[in-house]
């Protein structure tokens, strides 16, 4: 028999009530004292196995919570996404350069340049309280090189009593001789923009409704004709900006 053994056998015989050693006079106080020891033991004993259990359940209960704020987690098991930081932050619109400005019957009107999307990317742009509601005409069936192209815009304020103009011309054009038909002649000039540096963009507005583009006439910063006269657009087309469509949002 074992020490280990003799030791649970007291402490058994500790437990049983009105134990009495046979020959030992003081059994029935010794018996008591024994039985108060071996509950102690038996508490102590108790309470170490239930720290150890809640301490071997820490680490579960954190995992269950998540990292700490701050921290970047790693990447799941399942294979799934994992979040590495912040969540991203919504994409900001993309930028409007100044193309054209003016004023017209009192109302000040301007328009921009810029790229909606990866189908959209070369778009002039207006919106105001008077005039343009917005307005947008994109031109990337137009290519740089190619003569000069146009779209009437009708993208209007109600009771706006305009007509307007958005283009693109190529490199060397710096101004343009707009022909409106039963019209007069307006010279208009292009601006570079970093939309897309190889285009020149331009707009006109034109204090009459309802007039029509007859041609155009292109020509460098010296006067000198780059083209021969343009009478159709050759490629264009308005876009109406919103979520499901290929401008997506306005700039703001």
């Amino acid at each position: 028999m074992t020490p280990e053994d003799d030791v649970l056998r007291e402490s058994l015989r500790d437990l049983i009530p009105g134990y009495r050693a046979a020959g030992d006079p003081f059994a029935r106080v010794t018996a008591s004292v024994r039985r108060r020891r071996a509950r102690r033991r038996i508490l102590l004993a108790l309470g170490s196995a239930a720290s150890v259990a809640l301490i071997a359940a820490v680490p579960t209960l954190v995992g269950l919570a998540g990292p700490l704020a701050g921290q970047r987690a790693g990447p799941s098991r399942d294979g799934g996404p994992s979040q590495t930081g912040p969540p991203a932050s919504p994409a900001k619109p993309a930028p409007l350069f100044p193309v054209a400005h003016g004023r017209v019957d009192g109302a000040r009107w301007s328009v921009g340049s810029t790229r909606f999307s990866d189908q959209a990317r070369r778009c002039l742009y207006a919106h105001d309280k008077v005039i343009f509601n917005r307005a947008t005409w994109c031109f990337d069936d137009w290519q740089p090189g190619q003569p000069v192209t146009w779209g009437m815009v009708d993208a209007l304020r109600p009771g706006a009593e305009v007509t307007a103009v958005f283009g693109v011309a190529s490199e060397p054009v710096r101004y343009l001789e707009v022909q409106f038909a039963g019209g007069p002649q307006q010279r208009v000039y292009t601006a570079q923009t970093r939309t897309d540096p190889q285009a020149r963009f331009f707009a006109l507005v034109l204090g009459a409704p309802g007039r029509h583009v007859q041609s155009m006439a292109s020509f460098a910063a010296d006067g000198t004709a780059v083209d021969t006269i343009v009478v159709q657009p050759a490629a264009g087309q308005p876009c109406a900006p919103g979520p499901d469509l290929l401008c997506a949002s306005p700039p703001r």
